[in-house]
């Protein structure tokens, strides 16, 4: 058997962990999209507490602002790449 010289084997090392860093998957968002997704859910979930509570006005701002506004900003926030 013919041995690899010092060059293929570091053409095939290089290729091994090209490979096992296409392995490595990416979070879809940034972390600027996942604060404004939090805390919308935090505030959708204090809006039903409310709501449970018999503050109808106060959980409808918060369910609003929670469900309507911030949410879709995390989801449509372009992630800095």
């Amino acid at each position: 058997m013919a041995q690899r010289t010092r060059k293929e084997r570091k053409e095939t090392e290089g290729k091994k962990a090209k490979s096992r860093r296409a392995k490595r998957t990416r979070l879809p968002y940034g972390k600027k999209n996942y604060l404004f997704m939090g805390i919308g859910f935090i505030l959708a979930v204090l809006g039903f507490v409310f709501l449970a509570a018999g503050d109808t006005i106060f959980s409808t701002i918060l369910l609003t602002i929670g469900y309507v506004v911030l949410i879709p900003i995390g989801l449509y926030l372009e992630p800095k790449s």
